[in-house]
């Protein structure tokens, strides 16, 4: 591999490539990778990625197993310093091309599995007369993620979206299933943010592979790609309380992101993560312990900024995600600025003051000293 560089500057494949716009901020290359990766299986797959830039993510789904990764953008010299890439460092599944979506449409040749539009959107209504005309070619693949920042966050906002809600109700005109999965550039410049959704023509999002429950409360379906939870009909669960909780956490990305709420059959479902639970792990193997506790301040700090507070942390409930970090599951519990009841028998053996007392009693247990 080259030595670290940009679109501009030639160097590392996997260096964030420059962002030439006028908008006050840069790609959240790592961060949106890091969704993706979760929430993607890449093998065998056709890859499309529109405005790629320099190809970051032509060359990760690349070289994580995707068949074909073709990476399209206007900018010709991004698209020059790719192709070196490509030689330079002998991938070969991937190819790039400089056409202007706008006179050019890709789908009927290539025949896509995924296209990834990522901030691609606001730079086609801003330069294009009739941009739908485009979208609606763009966003025919059988799966797509797609990147929006909503009107009044920014000067590449889309008209008439304001909100999670009215974008949903967009994506499904063009998608028989999309919710989110993640926020990229959270808070950052004056409160920008971008939201990163997944939208496939399936009319489920995925096959549900079986059926669990969790304790006494609550049965949880697992899908392809979703998880869906549903209280029993004696239980105390609450599936709006849990909504509510995962709403204020999901931009920090320490939890699922929320899909949907049926209130009528007390049921939620949510993004379904890959990994494997930390109780499933039996011990933090010698040299994760600063990790851990790097993870569980990073979950901390997120909740007493959001004012969440979980009531039943313990190992069953954290995720070793496939990205490496550690997520925070079943909100069933929670209380929100104060309100909620929790019952005094939640939690037994990790039931402290507060969640970072259970995090404490987490390493003490599961720590190999």
């Amino acid at each position: 591999m080259k030595t670290p560089g940009s679109a501009t500057k030639p160097g590392h494949l996997y260096h964030e490539p420059a962002f030439k716009s006028d908008l006050p901020h840069q790609r959240g290359n790592a961060d949106r990778w890091r969704i993706l990766e979760l929430h993607e299986d890449w093998r065998g797959k056709v890859v499309v990625d529109y405005g790629c830039n320099a190809g970051y993510f032509t060359f990760m789904t690349a070289t994580h197993g995707a068949k074909l990764s073709h990476g399209f953008d206007i900018d010709r010299e991004a698209i020059r310093f790719a192709r070196q890439q490509a030689i330079d460092n002998s991938i070969r599944n991937v190819t790039f091309n400089d056409k202007d979506l706008a006179n050019y449409y890709y789908h009927e040749e290539l025949n896509p599995d995924v296209v990834l539009l990522l901030s691609v959107i606001p730079w086609i209504e801003r330069t294009e007369p009739n941009p739908w005309t485009i979208l609606r070619e763009l966003m025919t693949a059988k799966t797509a993620y797609i990147e929006l920042m909503y009107e009044g966050d920014g000067r590449a906002g889309m008209a008439g979206i304001k909100s999670d809600l009215e974008a949903k109700r967009w994506l499904q005109g063009h998608y028989k299933t999309a919710y989110p999965v993640g926020w990229t550039w959270p808070e950052h410049n004056g409160g920008i943010r971008r939201c990163l959704w997944r939208c496939s023509q399936e009319e489920t999002p995925g096959r549900k592979e079986k059926a669990d429950h969790v304790g006494s409360q609550a049965f949880v379906y697992l899908h392809e790609r979703i998880v869906v939870k549903a209280g029993r009909s004696e239980s105390r669960y609450q599936a709006p309380r849990e909504v509510v909780a995962l709403d204020r956490m999901k931009i920090d990305m320490v939890a699922p992101q929320p899909v949907f709420i049926n209130p009528g059959e007390n049921m939620i479902g949510m993004t379904r993560l890959q990994g494997a639970t930390l109780a499933s792990w039996g011990k933090i193997p010698p040299g994760g312990e600063d990790w851990f506790m790097a993870q569980a301040e990073r979950i901390c700090l997120a909740m007493e900024k959001r004012n969440v507070k979980h009531n039943d942390v313990r190992p069953e409930n954290l995720w070793v995600g496939a990205d490496g970090r550690l997520y925070l599951l079943d909100f069933g519990w929670a209380t929100v600025d104060g309100v909620g009841e929790v019952p005094a028998t939640i939690n037994p053996e990790y039931r402290a003051a507060n969640d970072r007392g259970s995090f404490e009693k987490i390493y003490e247990r599961l720590c190999q000293k």
